[in-house]
């Protein structure tokens, strides 16, 4: 069965189009005023990449911020099951996973069975997060490809003390001003997220192998602070980690039970998951 998933995100729009548990082609758009134009755009990428025609995907499924913006979805679901049934179906001994994106961090349980097994998320913050980055690098005039290589420079990354995103970003203009070096501000902030991220991992009920999901955790400087704070295994999925809701949606639109392919049996549809922050 062919399927697409569909993650609409704070800051950008995923799409994946896959058949049973490969992956045929993918895209990933930032978001914009126009929301529906991109994601038409970003799904016509992802069926050309994938040498599939529109008539052919036989069923959708929508996640993520702007989940309802998905026309003729069959159905929308939660980020935390799509990103648990795909983390497990690349990796089945994966337990964990922290998915760091925009706005939002997740941490979520993985059972033996590829199914939610408990959700937090952090608060609804700009401060320790993404898009908090980009506003940063923005105001240095780092670009943000350039962001981790500066980072890693840092022999003293800077401890913002502000929760507040608007009161962080002040706090980070001034010391800017005082001279501060642009490489221990930018490490200052991937450490806050990290923190952030570990603080959840801490509170979660799950151990053991971590999957790295999300935009944020294509970064090296990010995942080099995680893997020194945290002693489980930590590993980054073989595909493009920021496409892990949008793969999870199309594995879970065709009802794929999140076991690989070795004959062992998949259940016919998703247990009924439960919301990220509730447990």
């Amino acid at each position: 069965m062919i399927t697409a998933g569909f993650d609409i995100g704070t800051r950008f729009v995923k799409v994946c189009v896959a058949k049973d548990e490969s992956i045929l082609g993918y895209a990933i758009e930032e978001t914009g005023k126009d929301m529906r134009k991109i994601i038409r755009g970003a799904y016509k990428k992802a069926l050309e990449r994938s040498g599939v025609k529109k008539r052919s995907v036989e069923r959708r499924m929508a996640t993520g911020y702007g989940a309802s913006l998905v026309k003729r979805a069959n159905g929308t679901v939660p980020e935390a099951p799509c990103v648990a049934r795909a983390v497990h179906v690349l990796d089945p001994e994966a337990r964990l996973a922290v998915d760091v994106g925009g706005l939002f961090i997740n941490v979520i349980g993985v059972n033996p069975r590829g199914f939610i097994d408990g959700a937090l998320t952090n608060d609804k913050c700009a401060a320790g997060s993404g898009k908090f980055l980009e506003m940063v690098s923005e105001t240095l005039s780092v670009p943000f490809q350039s962001i981790s290589d500066m980072a890693l420079k840092s022999n003293s990354p800077y401890s913002i003390n502000s929760q507040c995103a608007v009161f962080a970003e002040s706090e980070i203009i001034s010391q800017i001003n005082a001279g501060r070096e642009g490489s221990d501000i930018l490490a200052g902030v991937l450490k806050s997220i990290v923190l952030r991220a570990i603080t959840l991992v801490e509170r979660s009920d799950s151990s053991g192998r971590v999957a790295l999901c999300g935009g944020i955790s294509k970064l090296p400087a990010f995942r080099v602070m995680f893997e020194r704070m945290i002693k489980d295994n930590t590993y980054l999925p073989t595909v493009d980690p920021q496409i892990i809701a949008a793969y999870g949606a199309a594995l879970l639109a065709g009802g794929r039970g999140g076991q690989r392919k070795n004959g062992a049996s998949k259940s016919s549809a998703p247990d009924t998951p439960r919301p990220a922050g509730q447990r």
